[in-house]
């Protein structure tokens, strides 16, 4: 199963990683260094859009 990551930016906007897998996204909350996983392991491999309603 493929969810999508919620992920607010320093510039107060929020982004959906779309199909992110599930382990994916249990690893990056599991993640002492949410930005290091975060840059390393979605960031530019996964579909993204703004998040609605933000």
């Amino acid at each position: 199963m493929r969810h999508a990551l919620e992920r607010p930016q320093w510039c107060g906007k929020h982004y959906e990683f779309l199909d992110v897998p599930a382990e994916a996204v249990a690893a990056f909350k599991a993640a002492f260094a949410k930005g290091v996983y975060f840059n390393r392991h979605i960031r530019n491999r996964y579909a993204v859009r703004l998040a609605p309603g933000r």
